[in-house]
């Protein structure tokens, strides 16, 4: 996905909430630019996080396979 497609994305489940919010009698999220730069720093860097650490026993398995072939070519 490209920038424009998860800035999209992220409004659009904002707006998503802001929606349900309001549908149960709570009041809307409202976004100034700082609470939205705020929003999408903490999810670029959870983003960021998941990508670079194999938090899952696939992706830990997957990073030995990736490490015992490394080892092979340099064999």
């Amino acid at each position: 996905m490209d920038k424009g497609a998860w800035t999209r994305l992220i409004l659009l489940l904002v707006t998503l909430i802001n929606s349900v919010l309001v549908a149960n009698g709570y009041d809307e999220i409202k976004l100034d630019e700082t609470t939205l730069s705020i929003i999408l720093t903490g999810l670029v860097a959870l983003w960021g996080l998941w990508k670079d650490n194999p938090f899952t026993k696939k992706a830990q398995q997957r990073k030995k396979l990736n490490k015992s072939l490394e080892k092979k070519r340099e064999i």
